[in-house]
């Protein structure tokens, strides 16, 4: 599995974005990716699983374009 951390968020982070991005590339159901990105703006550092390289990377870059920082 290819893995990601969302570490930071910059202010006017567009967090119904980030949901569906996180539903979308990581495959993970809405309810859960909601709950992923709430504790990440409660300041949890989170590790999202990819399928492929290819969504993994479709993923950081939204969410680089969002305003999170991704290692």
């Amino acid at each position: 599995m290819k893995t990601l951390e969302l570490t930071e968020w910059r202010p006017g982070l567009k967090t119904v974005s980030l949901i569906k991005a996180v539903h979308t590339y990581a495959c993970r159901s809405l309810s859960e990716a909601k709950n992923d990105v709430e504790r990440f703006l409660d300041g949890e550092t989170i590790v999202l699983e990819f399928l492929t390289e290819q969504s993994r990377e479709a993923f950081r870059s939204k969410a680089v374009e969002l305003g999170v920082s991704v290692r």
